[in-house]
This record gives structure tokens, sequence and C-alpha cells, in this order.
């Protein structure tokens, strides 16, 4: 009778839905597999050493949308301009919105390279400024920016275009030529982009910013435009994250949204309890992008720290049994609980994990 109550534990075990998910956007890559040294964090790659490969998410947008039981027509954008307006703005309603963010375009040769916001150092003035002169010239075709962040603007329509965008976060570092908006209606668009972007070079904003040896402020990125989903589907019973666009999902869903107050070893038992969860970290994800490895080596050695290491301790401890680690774009892993024959197998260095 023991032994068959011990096998059923261990049946129940293994058929009990993973515990935890994590996506970590940038985590493992893509970055040359023949460039400087990287680190290998101890606690990582004791996680990884055991763990199951699987299909990897190449996005982590769509990844998320997904799980949230949001559809789209393949010829549309995910609909996430409304979504963060609600969060930011609490005014979405059924207009027509559009991501209209802040970047610097750097001509590179024959090339137009494109510097997201969070390199930029924008202000709030600035920011409202560039948007106040927008306004008044474009607010009669029907168009209205918002800037609630230094960062993030918002832009409302009266009319729906038929564009089809790429999101930001795919274009930084990039050439923007093959990324502009496509569509029925991205002619008009194109001619509007580069009004704006003359509008905003002659700008007060931009001259000062010249001045002070700052890049300018010197277009919008359009994208994620829709309207509000009419409604969500949680799988997940909580979420952790800091990402914009997670915590406007789970307050779209309903979902609650816990803080990572205190250490993981603290909170994470506790919301456990509660069922399965989803957590966002972002840290790694601008330092892939711009293929800053030191900077992307110095945020990871934070995560060791923050959460691998904790983890690691929780999962060895046997109060964590299953994590799901998606790191967009195109590596997952699932990793249960240890065995006692793999804690004899030695980590692989991270190298060998990165995305090639």
């Amino acid at each position: 009778m023991r032994g068959d109550d011990e096998m059923m534990r261990k049946r129940e075990w293994f058929m009990a839905p993973t515990q935890l998910t994590l996506m970590v956007p940038g985590l493992l890559g893509p970055f040359p597999r023949d460039g400087e040294p990287l680190p290998n964090p101890p606690a990582l790659l004791r996680l990884l050493r055991n763990a199951k490969a699987m299909p990897g998410a190449p996005d982590p947008v769509a990844w998320l949308c997904n799980r949230f039981g949001i559809t789209r027509d393949t010829a549309c954008d995910w609909p996430l301009a409304p979504l963060l307006a609600e969060l930011e703005l609490e005014e979405a309603g059924q207009d027509y919105w559009l991501r209209a963010d802040p970047v610097h375009l750097r001509a590179d040769r024959s090339r137009l390279v494109l510097f997201g916001p969070e390199v930029l150092a924008i202000r709030q003035e600035e920011a409202d400024a560039l948007a106040e002169s927008f306004n008044a010239l474009y607010q009669p075709d029907g168009l209205q920016l918002f800037t609630p962040t230094p960062n993030r603007w918002y832009l409302r329509m009266t009319h729906a275009p038929r564009l089809s965008t790429t999101p930001l976060p795919d274009v930084i570092g990039r050439d923007i030529d093959r990324h502009l908006p496509r569509g029925e209606d991205a002619a008009p668009w194109h001619a509007r982009l580069n009004e704006i972007q003359m509008l905003f070079h002659t700008h007060a904003v931009n001259e000062r910013r010249a001045e002070q040896g700052q890049p300018g402020i010197n277009s919008l990125w359009l994208w994620g435009g829709g309207r509000m989903p009419a409604s969500l589907q949680a799988q997940d019973a909580w979420v952790c994250s800091d990402d914009p666009l997670t915590r406007a999902l789970a307050r779209a869903a309903n979902v609650p949204l816990l803080e990572a107050d205190g250490g993981l070893e603290d909170w994470l038992p506790a919301a456990l309890e509660k069922g399965h969860g989803l957590v966002v970290l972002n840290d790694c994800r601008q330092a892939q992008q711009y293929g800053d490895t030191q900077e992307w080596g110095e945020r990871l050695q934070e995560l060791e720290r923050q959460w691998w290491a904790p983890l690691q301790a929780l999962r060895a401890q046997g109060r964590l049994q299953r994590v799901m680690l998606q790191a967009p774009p195109g590596a997952a892993y699932h990793i249960n609980a240890p065995r006692w024959w793999e804690r004899l197998r030695r980590p692989r260095p991270l190298r060998q994990y990165l995305v090639s």
C-alpha cells in the first residue's frame, strides 16, 4: 500500500500543471557565438542543466497576446495601443489607437537606423511640447497625440487606417526601410511621417537638444494599432511584472497583479498557493537588442541575484515543482523538480544555450 501511495503521489505531481511561467526576452541572446566572453551565472546554469528544450516563441508580444486569448487577422496588428491607453490614460473607449513612440532616426550610409526612446533621455516637458505642436497641426484631421510618459506616446484617431505595422522592439538598432507601415493606407501615412519629421526637426525642443549635444527626437514610430478587445481569457491566477503590456493585459483580464516585495523566497511560495503564475522580466531585452553584451551581462548577474538563485533554492527544497521558461526569440525550457542522479550532471557554459 505504501508503494502504491507513493506511486499515486508521483503520478499526481507529474500530471499537475506547471506552477510558474517565466518570460525573459533577450535572456539567451541572440549574440554572435564568437563574441566576447560571457558570464556563467551558476544558479541559472543549474536550472538549465536538466531542463528540457521546447519550441520557443519568436515574438514575445504575440506570445503574451495569445496567452490572454487575443486573436487577430494576420493583416492587422496586435491591438497593444488601446490596451496600454486604457492602462495609462484610462480612456481607450472604442476609438482606434496607435502607439506613436518618439524615436531618433540616424542616417548610416544609405539607410536610416532607429534608436528607441529609452536611450534619448526625453523629459516630460519635451514630450508635451512636441505633442502640443503635433495636435495643433493634425487635430483638424481627426488625430490627437497623447504623451502620458516621456517614452510611451499614443495616437487616437476617428477613422481606422488600413495599416499593418512592426512593433518598435523589433526595429531598434535596424534599418527602418523594410519595417515601415504596410497596407492600403501605407502611402499617405508614409507622407505624413515625413511631414512629422520636418515638424520635429525644426521644433524648439530639438534645437535645444542639438545645442546640448543630445540626439534629436526626430520621428514617431507607429505600431500596435487597433480597438480595445471585447474580452480576454486568463490562463494564470496571478501576474508579476513591471512590463506595461503585461500589466495592461492582466488588468483587462481581471487577473491580480502582484508586486515583488521583499525577497523571492518570502512572497513566491505564498503566490504559488493561489495557482499558476506568470512572471515577465524585461531586464535583458534592451541590451540584447542593441548588442551591448557588457550591459546584458550586468543585467544577467542582477537576475542571478534576484531570481535565479532564489528559484534554484526553492526548487532544491522541493517548494517549486515546475517552471516553464520562455526566452524569446526562439528559446524555451521546461524545468522539472530535480531527481537525485541529475544533480551529478555538470552545467554547460551559457554560450551553449544562446539562440543563433
